[in-house]
């Protein structure tokens, strides 16, 4: 297998892969919001794989519950506002903000101010 760095050339037969086995998600724009895209071919220059390492922003946060929800629903659109903020002004590279919800409750309020849920599974590993 040999790895190499993806480029322009590469992204006709990855949006095929794309487009046979993932057309129910979105393409990723490789070049944009990612610190590094690489391809992965075998011996005989066949792709197997086209990824790369998205640098991404995570908001999170702590609620005290002994306020009323209201209260804590302005101090979530207050921390959405200075969040945003700090995505904007830190790189133009972070084009997303993630937030990773345990209870229905905040998920649904923050889906009522523009977060939209994915399909995938989140998964993280400690490096």
């Amino acid at each position: 297998m040999k790895v190499k760095e993806l480029t322009p050339e590469d992204i006709g037969k990855i949006r095929e892969l794309h487009e046979k086995f993932y057309s129910d998600l979105e393409f990723p724009d490789f070049f944009n919001g990612f610190m590094c895209a690489f391809l992965i071919d075998d011996d005989d220059d066949k792709l197997i794989l086209a990824g790369g390492v998205r640098l991404i922003a995570e908001s999170i946060v702590i609620t005290n519950k002994d306020m009323f929800p209201s209260t804590r629903v302005q101090a979530l659109l207050k921390a959405l506002d200075v969040s945003i903020h700090v995505c904007k002004n830190t790189s133009p590279n972070i084009t997303q903000l993630h937030a990773f919800v345990g209870e229905a409750f905040w998920s649904n309020q923050l889906q009522r101010h523009g977060f939209r849920k994915m399909i995938s599974e989140a998964l993280v590993l400690d490096i």
